[in-house]
């Protein structure tokens, strides 16, 4: 998935911190087809202090180079802000070593001068950006340092995100008790915010994480919620998918009755929009549950329709095919 929240910026204090400066870091090589230009950084001066000078004068000169650079520089807000977004336009555009360099950068302009709740933000990006590349376990230690300094900084959006990140990044690893315990905290969250969109996101994942436990009560419960927002929401598609979730788990638990109810359900709505692939499915699953309910004449009637409606779909890959041929040899 992609984000699950919109991480809030918070404002900034200016940077007025007295430090030494670091040496500066190379940019990691990539071709150069953005127009924008990376962070710049100040060099540093080669000249030494001259010998004999006293070691007050040469601490406020130092303090007073310090500051005078951070006040040509833009806030550490404004800076961090563009760095973020920065990182999340080079990552869409795949290139992750330049989205991993501007979120360091990030990372190490906030520890500078106190920032934390933007060292939380960079780590969850930086998590995402890890998990994408498919590292689970890198994206789940920079995740979880998210996760430390949302609760830190009471930032609730962040601290959603990274439970989010860390319940995806268990689950590519196939640890689904960990994936439901941390999805069930991003729920929890997401419901403190009303963020509806999230809340559907998860109960879908939730259902697929309890049907892999085999927990299949609680698939149905979630699975439930989703048919019921995609109902509300008038998401039809959807709405059908999910009847053909239930009808699924009610066969395993070998409600049949049940079953065939929701494969019903759904034969009746991809026949509305004239989905005839999902229409054909839909009947082979009836077809095997009539079977089992000992309904031969009901199985008959579908197995012919599904036989007749087989054949329609056989005779227009036919005709898309020599259409294709015609068109290739013109």
């Amino acid at each position: 998935t992609t984000e699950i929240y919109t991480l809030s910026l918070h404002d900034a204090l200016p940077i007025f911190q007295v430090e030494e400066r670091k040496s500066d870091e190379e940019m990691p090589y990539e071709d150069d087809e953005s127009d924008e230009e990376m962070p710049y950084e100040d060099d540093e001066s080669d000249e030494e202090a001259e010998s004999g000078s006293d070691e007050e004068e040469e601490n406020e000169e130092s303090a007073f180079e310090v500051l005078m650079v951070h006040l040509r520089r833009p806030s550490a807000a404004d800076e961090c802000e563009k760095l973020i977004q920065r990182a999340k336009s080079l990552s869409s555009n795949g290139k992750p070593a330049k989205a991993k360099w501007c979120l360091e950068k990030v990372i190490e302009l906030a520890e500078n001068v106190g920032h934390r709740r933007f060292e939380g933000m960079a780590s969850a990006s930086l998590g995402q950006l890890y998990w994408r590349m498919q590292k689970n376990d890198d994206a789940i230690w920079h995740y979880s340092t998210a996760l430390e300094i949302a609760k830190e900084e009471w930032d609730t959006p962040t601290k959603g995100s990274a439970y989010a990140g860390l319940a995806i990044a268990h689950l590519s690893k196939k640890d689904f008790d960990n994936a439901e315990k941390n999805f069930l905290k991003c729920l929890s969250v997401a419901d403190d915010l009303d963020d509806s969109e999230t809340q559907d996101q998860v109960y879908e994942y939730l259902a697929n994480v309890y049907m892999s436990q085999g927990k299949h009560a609680e698939a149905i419960r979630f699975f439930r919620l989703c048919l019921k927002r995609s109902q509300e929401l008038q998401k039809t598609k959807s709405e059908a998918t999910f009847l053909s979730h239930l009808g699924n788990v009610y066969e395993l638990l070998g409600r049949d009755d049940e079953a065939l109810e929701h494969y019903l359900a759904r034969l009746e709505i991809v026949s509305r929009v004239r989905d005839w692939e999902a229409v054909h499915q839909t009947y082979l699953k009836i077809i095997q549950v009539c079977v089992r309910l000992k309904q031969p004449a009901n199985a008959k009637k579908v197995q012919e329709k599904a036989d007749e409606l087989a054949a329609y779909l056989a005779s227009l890959a036919s005709d898309a095919m020599q259409h294709a041929g015609s068109c290739g040899g013109n």
